[in-house]
C-alpha cells in the first residue's frame, strides 16, 4: 500500500527553509527575513551595529565548546572570498539575496584565534596554480582587504580573539622582572662557508662558573634579534625563569640571513653545523648544553622540521626537540621543484619509523587550522609514541601563525626543562 502526502509551502515558508539551508547564523536569517520584506534600511541599520563588533560570534547548538563565527563584507562585485579563519585555502562568501553583503560561517572552537582577510574578484581562484620556483606569492592574496568592522588588525590580517581564547601572560615585559642579556657572536663555519650571526641570550645573575640547559632557536631575527620580533623568546625566557617554571637557561639564537629555505627543510651541513660548531661552541664559551640531555632545539614551521631532523641524527649532541606547527606534509625539493600533488610527503616521519629508538624527548604542537600540516603532526605524534618516545603533544585553536607559537612555545620549554 502506497500513499501520498503532499505538503503545501507558502512563499514565506519556502523562503525561511531556503535560509536555514543557506545561512547558518541567526544573525543572517534575521537580516535576510528583512531584505525579503523589502526593509531598505536593514542592511544599511546592520553594517552599522556591525562597527567593531566583527566578525560575529553566536552560541553552537548543542556544543558548548564551539562557536559559530560569521564573517560579513560588503562588495558590488561578482565574487568575494576570504582567506584565513579555519584554514589555509581561500574560501568564497555566500551574497544575501541581490544586495552587496557578503557573508561566510564557519564552526570553531570557542577559544579560537582567527586571521583573516577578504578579496573582491571577478570569480573564483582556479582549482591549480601555475608552479613558481621558490615562495611566489600570491597575487589575490596580495590584494587582501581587511576587515573595515574590526580594527584589530596586524601584520596585513584582521584579527579576532574570540571570548574563550586563553591568556598569554608570558609574552610581555614586566617590570618587577630582571631581564637577560643578548650578546651577539659570529661563527666562522666551516661546514657552510660563511659567517653565521648568533644572539646569545644569558638569564639574570648568568655565573660563568655553572652549567645551563641550551635552547637553540632558529630564526634569530623574529625570535628576539631584530626590533620586529614575532617571537619574543628572551622576555619568554625572563618571566618563565622569574615565576620557577623553568630553571635558568641559556638561549643561542640563529640568525637565519636569508637562508632559511637552504638550512632548515633536512639539511645536512647545516644540522652537523649546530652540532659541530655551534654547541660545542656554547659549551666551551657559555658551559651551556653540556649534554644532549640539556639541549633543547626549537624552531616553527620548517624550523619544527630541522628541529626533529638534527636531533635524529645528531641525538648524542641535542637531546630535545621544541617543534611547532613542523612541516612534516613537507615533500623533499619541493620548493625548487615542480612535484606532482599525488607524491607523498612525510619523509621525516618514515625515516623515525624505520629508525632505531635513541634518546630524545619531543614536544610537539600543531593549529587545528593547519590542514595538511595539522594531519602530519598527529601522525608523527603517533609514530613516536609506537617507537616509545617520550612525546608532550598539543593542538591549539589556530593556525600557521607566531600570534599562536609565542603562546604555546611556553609549555614546550615547561616540558622539556622539567627533569624525566
Amino acid at each position: 500500500r502506497y500513499e501520498a502526502r503532499v505538503e503545501i509551502l507558502t512563499p514565506d515558508a519556502y523562503a525561511d527553509l531556503q535560509a536555514k539551508q543557506r545561512f547558518a547564523s541567526t544573525r543572517i536569517r534575521e537580516l535576510w527575513a528583512a531584505v525579503r520584506t523589502h526593509r531598505k534600511d536593514a542592511i544599511e541599520k546592520f553594517w552599522k551595529d556591525l562597527d567593531g563588533k566583527s566578525p560575529i560570534v553566536e552560541p553552537y547548538p548543542g556544543d558548548p565548546k564551539d562557536v559559530l563565527v560569521t564573517f560579513v563584507y560588503r562588495s558590488k562585485g561578482p565574487y568575494v572570498g576570504m582567506f584565513g579563519g579555519d584554514g589555509f585555502r581561500e574560501q568564497p562568501l555566500v551574497r544575501l539575496g541581490d544586495s552587496d553583503l557578503w557573508t561566510l560561517s564557519m564552526r570553531v572552537p570557542a577559544d579560537s584565534r582567527l586571521d583573516y582577510a577578504f578579496v573582491v574578484a571577478n570569480s573564483p581562484p582556479d582549482a591549480h596554480r601555475p608552479f613558481t620556483k621558490g615562495f611566489a606569492p600570491d597575487p589575490r592574496f596580495m590584494g587582501r582587504q581587511l576587515d573595515p568592522n574590526n580594527k584589530t588588525q596586524r601584520f596585513g590580517l584582521s584579527r579576532a580573539n574570540l571570548p574563550g581564547a586563553a591568556p598569554q601572560p608570558w609574552i610581555e615585559p614586566k617590570a618587577d622582572v630582571a631581564k637577560g642579556k643578548i650578546t651577539p657572536l659570529k661563527i666562522a663555519s666551516k661546514l657552510l662557508e660563511e659567517d653565521r650571526n648568533i644572539g646569545v641570550y644569558t638569564p639574570p645573575g648568568y655565573d660563568p662558573k655553572k652549567r645551563y640547559p641550551l635552547v637553540i632557536a632558529f630564526d634569530g631575527e623574529v625570535y628576539g634579534l631584530e626590533p620586529m620580533v614575532l617571537m619574543p623568546l628572551p622576555t619568554i625566557l625572563d618571566n618563565l625563569i622569574a615565576a620557577k617554571k623553568i630553571p635558568p637557561v641559556v638561549a643561542a639564537l640563529v640568525a637565519n640571513q636569508g637562508t632559511r629555505v637552504r638550512d632548515l627543510p633536512g639539511s645536512a651541513p647545516f644540522s652537523a653545523f649546530l652540532a659541530t660548531e655551534l654547541v660545542p661552541k656554547m659549551r666551551a664559551d657559555y658551559r651551556a648544553g653540556m649534554t644532549a640531555a640539556d639541549t633543547i632545539v626549537t624552531g616553527s614551521s620548517f624550523g619544527g622540521l630541522c628541529s626533529a631532523y638534527t636531533a635524529l641524527h645528531h641525538s648524542n649532541v641535542i637531546g630535545n626537540v621544541l617543534s611547532q606547527s613542523g612541516s612534516y606534509q613537507y615533500k623533499l625539493g619541493e620548493i625548487e621543484n615542480d612535484i606532482s600533488p599525488s607524491v607523498e610527503g612525510g619523509w621525516l616521519i618514515r625515516d623515525y619509523a624505520t629508525s632505531k629508538k635513541l634518546p630524545i624527548r619531543f614536544y610537539l604542537d600543531a593549529g587545528r587550522f593547519e590542514e595538511d600540516l595539522t594531519t602530519s603532526n598527529r601522525h608523527m605524534r603517533d609514530v613516536l609514541v609506537a617507537k616509545g618516545y617520550p612525546v608532550t603533544y598539543a593542538e591549539f585553536s589556530g593556525g600557521h601563525d607566531y600570534w599562536m607559537w609565542r603562546h604555546t612555545i611556553a609549555d614546550g620549554l615547561v616540558a622539556l626543562l622539567k627533569k624525566p
